[in-house]
């Protein structure tokens, strides 16, 4: 498909970017383009699993697993990676004394994300 792997690669960037409605919308035009490729759905699976939209997540990574014949074993890996809704609480450390409170700030562009502690 002409031009998918730049697209691809601006989708990859908008979701490390954090930036889920730009990834999703990507993805949304790679799925159309070449319904037959897996990994394009990957935009879609953040988007609804950022968006804890666990109806239209279970149904895309239903449709992108159905995809994975023709996938290469990496794709099928990531694809297969995304987790389960039952996965999506937040970040606790397994022992109390290592608890505490964090502020945590995304940077634009591929500057990381800043973390600060706010105490204990």
């Amino acid at each position: 498909m002409e031009g998918a792997l730049g697209a691809y690669g601006a989708m990859r960037s908008a979701m490390m970017d954090l930036e889920f409605e730009k990834a999703k919308s990507i993805s949304d035009s790679l799925v159309e383009a070449d319904p037959t490729w897996a990994t394009a759905h990957l935009g879609q699976l953040q988007y609804y699993w950022m968006k804890r939209d666990v109806e239209n997540l279970n149904r895309t990574r239903e449709i992108a697993e159905a995809k994975l014949g023709s996938a290469s074993r990496a794709e099928a890996h990531f694809i297969k990676s995304v987790t389960s809704t039952r996965d999506m609480t937040i970040l606790q450390s397994f022992y109390r004394s290592n608890q505490f409170s964090l502020d945590i700030e995304r940077q634009a562009g591929r500057d990381p994300v800043g973390v600060k502690f706010c105490g204990t």
